[in-house]
């Protein structure tokens, strides 16, 4: 491969192939500027519409339209308060103990 002749252009013409080279390189340089200024941008409005939708400011909360509605709303925490007062959940030391209760009544052993 050393032993080739390689032809090259005259030296005038492989200075202009520099020099476009050099401009090329040039002009691509604010092209990349702009992307990585743009990314940036992309990256902080992610972290701000993350934001938002952790705080519910994207969509209307339950509440709200409810409300706009003209109907009732209850919170999870009053659901769940009604639900214990009516004895539909059963409180934890509840649950264990029936669940004693049933192991020993059937023979069944706990694969604990």
């Amino acid at each position: 491969m050393e032993r080739l002749p390689v032809a090259l252009p005259p030296p005038t013409e492989q200075e202009e192939i520099v020099r476009r080279g050099r401009e090329t390189v040039r002009a691509g340089r604010p092209d990349e500027a702009r992307f990585v200024e743009g990314r940036k941008r992309v990256d902080s409005i992610t972290q701000a519409i993350l934001a938002k939708a952790f705080r519910g400011e994207l969509v209307p909360t339950e509440f709200e339209l409810a409300k706009a509605e003209g109907r009732s709303f209850e919170s999870a925490e009053e659901l769940l308060a009604r639900i214990k007062r009516n004895g539909q959940i059963e409180e934890e030391g509840e649950k264990k103990s029936k669940s004693r209760r049933l192991r020993s009544s059937t023979g069944l052993q706990s694969a604990v």
